[in-house]
């Protein structure tokens, strides 16, 4: 006796037909969008910290943002510093950066699309590319020197404060010489914090 195929077989099928040609899609969609890259475009972008802020904060988002709010949040990583505690200069000179280098570069390639007049950045048809490189990147983003100023600091009020409790028991200038720790400790991790910052801001330009 002949069987014919039920239904819900058939059925069956058709999603299964329907999910490998999407996952054929999806994959020729990357393809395309590598091969729309040349390799020395990709280590172009990536060789700057500030552009793989760009695209690290523009894929947290993952919505079109503005200028100031982009600006903003890469000067206070960069910083180690909370937005609110971000000096204007330091706003301008990322703010200025992006506008007339990188922004224009990085639109130029397809990987993020800059509506100038506007002020407004969204991720761009080749940003998917960069997706894998900045998943290893994000573990090495630089020190937190919010927390090292913080944890200079707390040492700095326990040097002083065991010189204080101990200057009744021994002779010579004790505090005087805590005093003097104290601020060659701040002054080195002061000296520390803004060299790391010269150093990541020598290629802005490029």
């Amino acid at each position: 006796m002949s069987t014919e195929p039920s239904a819900t077989a058939t059925t069956d099928s058709g999603v299964a037909d329907l999910d490998e040609a999407a996952d054929r899609l999806e994959t020729d969609a990357m393809h395309e969008s590598e091969e729309a890259l040349e390799l020395d475009q990709v280590f172009e972008i990536l060789k700057n910290q500030r552009r793989r802020y760009v695209l690290q904060y523009l894929r947290e988002i993952d919505e079109t943002v503005s200028m100031s709010d982009l600006a903003e949040e890469i000067a206070a990583w960069e910083n180690g510093k909370e937005v609110s505690q971000l000096s204007s200069s330091e706003r301008k000179r990322v703010y200025v950066g992006l506008y007339q280098c990188h922004l224009p570069k990085m639109d130029s390639m397809g990987v993020v699309e800059f509506n100038k007049p506007r002020g407004r950045i969204e991720r761009g048809p080749n940003a998917d590319v960069f997706d894998r490189y900045l998943e290893t990147d994000e573990e090495d983003e630089g020190p937190a020197w919010h927390r090292i100023h913080a944890a200079t600091a707390a040492a700095s009020a326990v040097v002083l404060g065991v010189a204080l409790a101990a200057q009744t028991m021994v002779a010579g200038p004790l505090v005087a010489m805590a005093g003097l720790l104290v601020v060659a400790g701040n002054a080195g991790c002061s000296a520390a914090h803004y060299q790391w910052a010269r150093t990541a801001a020598d290629d802005d330009d490029t």
